[in-house]
């Protein structure tokens, strides 16, 4: 069903709220959210599911919230003890569906944990949840959103004089909840093709791909949604590999697939509410110097676009958009291939 179902995508940053890693500069409130001194709570304002959702939020009530990866940067020293940079996170802020009942309190609460992650000191990194951590919310047209990083004891990480988190993105999926669904599903929702694709120097650019020949004719339509399936992306050794590299995604934009994808104000700490971009972002794979590196997936990496071309151009960029800024050193070569699947109407 994963696989099928239209799913709005949206990323949540602390680097829109703030890019700096001084500690002198926090905690910090904008226009975009705010962020406390540790970096261990973090609110961004106004988030607007009608404009993530698009024609989804008029067709349904209930959503399956997923977290897809857990992105940081490199921080040289935060946490007094390991156990403080182990730590889950609770968010806030969502009108959430049976996913927040505590145990300790014998009740419902208004928040609800949405995946937990072990941080290392120095290490820049991503994670794929796949399908682990997913959540069923209600919609809501806008509201603020808070995520508060907490210990197996349930209080805030204790940190050393003048120390800090590193800085974090967190990826989300939003799939509708089908309550009725038909007993068939029709032919056309199966998979439609693999698509193999590679990522060479900087910038790839993959020119006049035809979606006709790719989709086949039984499941090309102009028009139609369609899910992007990251499969495997597997590259040579790179002699530029730093460990940064770790923490990049792989940014996939095209001149007639229009991915469904928002992001809060990108570089804009002033800024507005959230944007649309044009791409889909996928856990990149980057060999370091001595070996090569496979990355294989299993549905985190799922993003919905809509076709609005029968000859499309595919371009791909490495960046590490925890910091907004594009890959600018060679690295190895990559293969990455795709599966493609039409999204059913139900």
């Amino acid at each position: 069903m994963q696989y099928i179902t239209p799913k709005a995508s949206f990323a949540l940053k602390c680097n829109d709220i703030s890019l700096s890693d001084t500690f002198a500069n926090y905690p910090v409130t904008n226009l975009v959210g705010e962020i406390n001194a540790a970096r261990t709570s973090v609110t961004w304002y106004s988030i607007n599911f009608e404009d993530i959702l698009g024609d989804l939020y008029q067709k349904y009530d209930l959503f399956n919230l997923r977290v897809r990866y857990i992105q940081n940067t490199s921080q040289a020293a935060f946490g007094v003890t390991a156990d403080d940079r182990s730590v889950y996170f609770k968010m806030s802020g969502l009108n959430f569906y049976n996913s927040t009942y505590d145990t300790a309190r014998k009740c419902n609460v208004s928040s609800s944990i949405i995946a937990s992650r072990t941080f290392t000191q120095n290490n820049a990194d991503i994670n794929s949840l796949d399908d682990s951590c997913i959540f069923t919310i209600r919609k809501q047209q806008t509201c603020n959103i808070t995520i508060e990083y907490l210990t197996i004891a349930g209080a805030a990480p204790a940190m050393n004089a003048e120390t800090q988190f590193p800085r974090i993105a967190f990826y989300f999926d939003l799939s509708p909840v089908i309550s009725d669904i038909s007993k068939t599903i029709e032919l056309s929702t199966t998979k439609c093709s693999s698509l193999y694709t590679y990522y060479l120097g900087l910038t790839t650019t993959v020119q006049s791909i035809d979606m006709y020949a790719v989709l086949g004719r039984e499941n090309f339509e102009i028009g139609a949604k369609y899910n992007l399936v990251f499969k495997f992306a597997q590259s040579n050794t790179s002699a530029n590999y730093v460990q940064s590299m770790d923490g990049f995604m792989f940014l996939v934009s095209s001149s007639g697939m229009r991915f469904q994808n928002y992001e809060t104000a990108i570089q804009k700490p002033a800024g507005s509410r959230m944007q649309f971009l044009t791409y889909g972002s996928f856990e990149s794979s980057v060999g370091t110097v001595v070996a090569p590196n496979l990355i294989r997936n299993q549905s985190s990496g799922i993003m919905t676009f809509t076709l609005e071309a029968q000859i499309c151009n595919l371009m791909i960029t490495l960046q590490n958009t925890v910091n907004n800024t594009e890959n600018t050193v060679l690295v190895g070569d990559t293969i990455i291939v795709f599966d493609i699947y039409k999204c059913s109407t139900f």
